[in-house]
């Protein structure tokens, strides 16, 4: 049996005078974990494969010592594979702001596939969440 892993972290900061005792400051952070396994019993092999990938940004303004606003956003895909190449699960979500954009899943071990396109709920909450992303 073989395992190979890799564990990516990557990390983005900065900040942005404003003047008057103020800065904006953006961050983002992704960080993962893979790995890649094959079990050999004899002359019989199996692998699978997991990746899970995770990414969060954020933005906040300080005025002297207190956070006067700010932005956030995550999301993460994760996905399973069995050595035929066949998906046994798949994830793929994502938020801004407290608000969850998609919930994608895909579980094909069983016979039935589940999709969450979108947790909103209805017209009025994806106007919601657009004027949330343009300013409008």
């Amino acid at each position: 049996s073989e395992s190979y892993k890799n564990f990516p972290l990557f990390l983005y900061t900065n900040q942005d005078d404003q003047g008057n005792n103020s800065y904006t400051l953006f961050s983002n952070v992704t960080l993962g974990f893979n790995e890649d396994k094959i079990l050999a019993i004899g002359e019989e092999s199996s692998s699978s494969s997991l990746r899970n990938e995770q990414n969060a940004e954020g933005t906040m303004v300080v005025k002297g010592n207190l956070v006067v606003s700010g932005l956030g956003s995550t999301h993460q895909v994760y996905e399973y594979v069995e050595g035929n190449g066949e998906f046994c699960y798949f994830r793929n979500v994502s938020s801004y702001n407290y608000t969850i954009l998609y919930d994608e899943v895909r579980d094909r071990c069983k016979s039935n596939d589940q999709h969450y396109v979108s947790r909103l709920d209805g017209p009025r909450s994806f106007r919601r969440l657009v004027y949330m992303l343009i300013g409008r």
